[in-house]
């Protein structure tokens, strides 16, 4: 189980690093491209959420 938490923030940190980087891009090519892959990161956090648990619930919850 607390893989899959640590495997949840990391996919959680990536998406919010994209998020940033492509914030900062020149060209709407490349600040789409690191959109979707935040948006990538962000479904799997929310995928492996549902899937721990069968419900959506706050990371504080499924840790205690």
């Amino acid at each position: 189980m607390l893989d899959l938490l640590g495997r949840v923030e990391r996919c959680q940190d990536l998406a919010e690093e994209y998020r940033r980087v492509a914030a900062l891009c020149a060209t709407t090519e490349m600040r789409t491209h690191y959109s979707r892959m935040a948006d990538h990161y962000r479904n799997l956090a929310e995928a492996d959420e549902v899937g721990t648990t069968g419900l959506r619930q706050p990371l504080q919850q499924l840790a205690q």
